[in-house]
């Protein structure tokens, strides 16, 4: 390819990465309607971006021109900031999608195929074989530094999911209303003259507080008393208007370490009273 096609293709993809990444960004936008500080992070990670794939088009430009000097420059600053993503993805407890992912797989191809060939290029085989070595080094411990982030985080996260399920609050349903020391707790406006009526116990597990009720979806706010001792029995009330089905009730608690526990309440209902039958935990709620 002669020299001025190159020139031609470096100048297209400048130009193009530049127009497309905002163009990706502009159609998110239009797309999820992102809030002004999600706007403002989004706008980040595509200058960002940009400013990696014209790193990539200027090492380009230094290969068809044959400069070595800048071949190496550039080179090394890619791989700076392909093995700091790479490292970062490992070490920081993230969620990642898809594009996410492949963008870390990308990361990774172009990391091993820059090291050999910035390797190869070098025109002093002593220097060659000295560089193979501190490289062979480096990435031995870089992978060694993230093996170990990876089981400090992994056993994080096991000793955090055991001391959830220690403090997870134990809860029983009581449809009898017997016992005669029992708190009475209110959701949503105390100014309501209808109530639904609920009765439940809490066990000698654990102490929690009480945080809301989801009733379909509708969330209720504790007003006045939301804690629970041990052993302690509550009534809780929330507002309901008449002939007025109910599907699902949630019941949103804390712990004291300010976990939060969801559990779904099975009912029979009768009137504005409702007799819970069985108290689950729930995974994942939709408000």
């Amino acid at each position: 390819m002669p020299l001025y096609a190159h020139w031609i293709l470096f100048s297209l993809i400048f130009v193009f990465v530049f127009f497309s990444f905002f163009w990706f960004l502009g159609f998110t936008w239009r797309k999820y309607k992102p809030t002004d500080e999600q706007k403002k992070n989004s706008s980040i990670v595509t200058i960002k971006y940009i400013f990696f794939y014209w790193l990539l088009d200027f090492f380009y430009m230094a290969c068809f021109n044959d400069w070595l000097l800048w071949k190496f420059i550039f080179g090394c600053l890619i791989l700076v900031i392909v093995f700091y993503n790479l490292a970062n993805s490992f070490v920081v407890p993230k969620k990642r999608k898809g594009f996410e992912k492949l963008g870390l797989l990308q990361d990774f191809i172009i990391g091993i195929a820059l090291t050999v060939y910035l390797l190869y290029i070098i025109p002093d085989l002593l220097l060659q074989e000295i560089m193979i070595s501190v490289v062979s080094a480096v990435y031995g411990g870089l992978i060694t530094l993230v093996g170990v982030a990876l089981t400090i985080r992994f056993t994080k996260k096991e000793s955090q999911e055991k001391e959830k399920e220690i403090n997870k609050p134990l809860i029983f349903c009581d449809p009898f209303y017997r016992k005669p020391d029992i708190k009475h707790i209110y959701f949503g406006d105390k100014t309501k003259n209808k109530y639904v009526i609920m009765s439940i116990i809490n066990s000698d597990k654990i102490q929690f507080k009480i945080v809301s009720l989801l009733v379909d979806s509708i969330e209720y706010k504790v007003d006045g008393i939301n804690f629970l001792n041990k052993g302690d029995k509550a009534f809780l009330y929330f507002p309901r208007e008449e002939e007025v089905e109910i599907n699902e009730i949630i019941l949103v608690t804390s712990s004291l370490d300010s976990y939060t526990y969801k559990f779904a309440i099975s009912f029979g209902q009768e009137d504005y009273r409702l007799c819970a039958t069985q108290i689950e935990e729930v995974i994942d709620v939709k408000f």
